[in-house]
């Protein structure tokens, strides 16, 4: 697997750093206020936010799919190239749905905030949360995690071309802090059903933060 911790890393680092450029934005559009007003964001900034998420967070989830393909792809020969197409493909598309979904949500609570705050002081505290680091931290993790699960996805599926003969199994870090909805799913193969009993068939994430991961095993003739 690849060092899931440097690509995490990197994502919430880069994620911080537009989060806390945008709340300065935000904070300077209020400036003239003496109540928050919602209208005095213009729409033209959250684009500007989704767009730029979108575009890093695509960038880094492709990598670390593509990291684990590359590193597992061994004994047996795959497409590298191919498969980074399609991996860059589905890291654009998710990047852009992942990217609307935050900014939605963190457009609906300036807003919300706006409404009820009395002050700029007490609408910027309410928001602060969401522009934490904690929240680049959560974002970063659950999309690492689920870019080595499509790493796993995509690498099963070209062994499978070739008729070499796979499972893809669910690992949890086996700790204390796996939760209840993970633990049941550790060592279970996607073909036993398991998962898509769970509502889970695409693999982790199972949950914002999910720290699980999929590894491809080959199965041997009469195995």
């Amino acid at each position: 697997m690849p060092d899931r911790g440097e690509f995490e890393r990197e994502l919430a680092r880069r994620i911080g750093v537009l989060e806390r450029r945008y709340m300065g934005t935000i904070r300077k559009s209020f400036e003239r206020d003496i109540e928050p007003d919602p209208a005095a964001i213009p729409p033209s900034l959250w684009e500007e936010m989704r767009d730029e998420l979108a575009a890093l967070v695509s960038a880094i989830i492709a990598r670390a799919a593509m990291e684990y393909v590359r590193e597992n792809a061994q004994p047996v020969g795959v497409d590298l190239a191919d498969a980074a197409t399609a991996i860059a493909a589905w890291a654009d598309e998710h990047g852009r749905t992942v990217s609307a979904s935050i900014v939605d949500n963190t457009r609906k609570l300036v807003e919300r905030a706006a409404r009820s705050a009395r002050t700029v002081k007490e609408l910027m505290e309410r928001i602060a949360v969401r522009f934490s680091p904690a929240h680049a931290e959560q974002v970063a993790i659950t999309e690492v995690t689920r870019a080595i699960s499509r790493g796993g996805e995509e690498l099963q599926r070209r062994l499978e071309m070739q008729n070499v003969r796979t499972v893809r199994r669910w690992l949890t870090a086996e700790d204390e802090r796996v939760c209840p909805v993970c633990a049941p799913m550790d060592h279970t193969t996607f073909e036993s059903g398991a998962w898509v009993r769970a509502g889970l068939a695409s693999g982790p994430p199972a949950h914002p933060r999910c720290r699980c991961w999929v590894v491809v095993e080959y199965v041997r003739d009469g195995g």
